[in-house]
């Protein structure tokens, strides 16, 4: 007997609306965990993180507006964190 499973229907992509900060970090394997942990308390709405095979990590993270400061400096606290910009900026 078998089975026939539905088509998944793709979700619409999420647009994200808020500004973007690019943060340059050192890419190493608690990276990510580090970057949950200080951005679990603000609403981050897309969060992109891109390594080279050599050099440092790209961090892509859009906020609201509201928090775009405070999620920057807690960023620039970060000991992998090397440097965060605007997106705008960049």
């Amino acid at each position: 007997m078998s089975t026939v499973l539905e088509t998944p229907v793709p979700r619409p992509a999420r647009v994200a609306t808020g500004p973007t900060l690019i943060a340059t970090a050192v890419p190493g394997g608690r990276l990510l965990g580090r970057l949950a942990a200080v951005l679990s308390v603000h609403p981050v709405q897309a969060l992109a993180v891109r390594t080279e095979s050599a050099g440092p990590a790209i961090v892509e993270i859009t906020v609201a507006e509201s928090h775009r400061a405070r999620v920057r400096a807690k960023l620039l606290r970060m000991v992998d964190v090397l440097d965060v910009v605007d997106g705008a900026d960049a």
